[in-house]
C-alpha cells in the first residue's frame, strides 16, 4: 500500500473500532449509577464536551496539556486495571505515568508531525527536550512502581504480559507513520479491551449476541460523532489542517466526559470482584 492508502486503511480503524469504543457511554453511565435519567446523563456528557471546547479557545496550551494528563490515565487505567489486586491511590499515579510514558513514547517517535500539530492548534512550538525528558523520566518512574507494586502485593505477576505488549507495539510504532501506529495502538492494544470489558459488564458476557447489542445501542452515538467529525474536516479545511488534526481535535473534545465514564466503570468492576 502507499502512503494515502495506509492513511486511509489508520483512520478507518479509528473512525470505526476506535470511534465504536467510546460509543455507548451512557449506557455504561446508566448501568453504573443509581438513576436511570438519560436526558440528565446526555446533557451532562454535552456540558463537559462544551466546557472543554471553550477551555481550549481560552487556554489552548493548557488543555493541551490537561488533554494529554487525563488521556494517558484513561490508557493507563485501560492496560492495568485488571492486574490490580488491592486498589489504591499509588496505583491511581501508576495508571497516570504509565499511559503518559505511551503517549510520550508516540510523540518521541513522531516528533515533528507532533510539534505541527501542537503549533497549529495552539501556536506553541513544542521543545524537544519537554518530549525527550519526560519520556526518559516517565520510563524510570513506571519501572519503579512496578517494582513498588510488586513487593506491595499490589498488582499481579502476570503484568509481565502487559509489559510484553508494550515493547512489541513500542517496536511497531518505530516501524509506521504515525497515523498506522496511533491507529494500532489505539485500536487493537486500547479500543478492542476496552469493548470487550464494556459489553461484558453491560450484558454480562462478551458473546455475539452480547456485541451485536452493543453494537445496536450504540450506533446512533457513533453516527453523531461521525457527522461531527465531518463538519470539523468541513470547517478545519478552510485553515488547511489536515484529517489528522481533526481526529485529533475530536479526540480531544470527547475524552474528558468518555474517561469520567470509564474510570466509574472499572470502580464498578473492581467493587464487585
Amino acid at each position: 500500500m502507499n502512503g494515502s492508502q495506509v492513511q486511509l486503511f489508520a483512520f478507518s480503524l479509528i473512525l470505526t473500532i476506535g470511534m465504536l469504543h467510546g460509543a455507548n457511554d451512557l449506557s455504561i453511565i446508566r448501568k453504573v449509577s443509581s438513576s436511570s435519567n438519560i436526558i440528565g446523563y446526555l446533557m451532562w456528557y454535552v456540558f463537559v464536551i462544551i466546557a472543554v471546547s471553550f477551555l481550549f479557545v481560552l487556554f489552548k496550551p493548557l488543555t493541551l496539556f490537561l488533554f494529554i494528563l487525563v488521556s494517558g490515565f484513561h490508557f493507563g487505567e485501560q492496560h492495568l486495571f485488571k492486574y490490580v489486586l488491592k486498589p489504591s491511590r499509588l496505583l491511581r499515579v501508576l495508571y497516570l505515568f504509565y499511559g503518559n510514558l505511551i503517549l510520550f513514547i508516540i510523540f518521541s517517535i513522531n516528533l515533528n508531525k507532533v510539534q505541527q500539530i501542537v503549533f497549529d492548534f495552539s501556536g506553541y512550538n513544542l521543545p524537544v527536550l519537554l518530549v525527550y525528558v519526560p519520556t526518559m523520566v516517565l520510563g524510570i518512574l513506571v519501572l519503579l512502581f512496578f517494582i513498588l507494586g510488586y513487593n506491595r502485593n499490589l498488582l499481579e505477576k502476570g503484568v509481565a504480559i502487559e509489559l510484553a505488549y508494550f515493547i512489541i507495539i513500542t517496536g511497531i510504532l518505530y516501524l509506521v507513520s504515525l497515523p498506522l501506529g496511533f491507529a494500532i495502538y489505539f485500536v487493537f492494544w486500547h479500543s478492542l479491551p476496552s469493548l470487550r470489558d464494556q459489553i461484558k459488564h453491560l450484558y454480562g458476557k462478551t458473546d455475539k449476541q452480547a456485541y451485536f447489542g452493543y453494537i445496536k445501542s450504540s450506533w446512533p452515538y457513533w453516527l453523531v460523532s461521525l457527522l461531527g467529525i465531518i463538519l470539523l474536516y468541513w470547517f478545519f479545511s478552510f485553515n488547511h489542517y489536515d484529517f489528522l488534526n481533526v481526529i485529533f481535535y475530536m479526540l480531544l473534545l470527547i475524552t474528558f466526559p468518555h474517561v469520567i465514564v470509564m474510570h466509574r466503570l472499572f470502580n464498578s468492576i473492581k467493587t464487585e470482584s
